[in-house]
């Protein structure tokens, strides 16, 4: 666990007075994103299926395996033995299917049963 400073203002286009070093102000990043610890884990993105959704390649994606996913939720799938992050659709039958944040990629139709992994539950990037 990592304690960071917690600037507990909305910052504009400005910055008002920095808080300091009082203890007060501090909060753990990893409790703040996972709700759930023992069923949460870190994913490196790969590849630019999602970059409309502003998910790109290098990202760390948290993905919480006990989340039970909702239509237009970002998961982790498995298709053919292969991982993959879209957002989870329906068809008008009701039938569920993924769908790429980027127009280059078809949506996948699973032959079988849609294997879900998990439910991204946050993104972290580094500039």
């Amino acid at each position: 666990m990592i304690d960071i400073f917690f600037f507990e203002e909305v910052v504009g286009a400005g910055f008002s007075s920095f808080v300091g070093n009082d203890e007060s102000y501090k909060m753990s990043i990893d409790q703040y994103l996972i709700e759930r610890p023992t069923t949460t884990i870190c994913v490196r993105v790969k590849w630019d299926s999602m970059k409309d959704a502003w998910i790109i390649t290098g990202d760390l994606v948290l993905v919480d395996k006990s989340k039970i996913p909702k239509f237009w939720d970002i998961i982790i799938a498995i298709i053919d033995g292969n991982y993959t992050i879209k957002f989870l659709q329906k068809d008008n039958s009701w039938k569920s299917f993924l769908r790429a944040a980027n127009k280059d990629f078809q949506d996948i139709y699973p032959e079988e049963n849609l294997e879900i992994f998990g439910v991204v539950i946050a993104l972290v990037r580094k500039y």
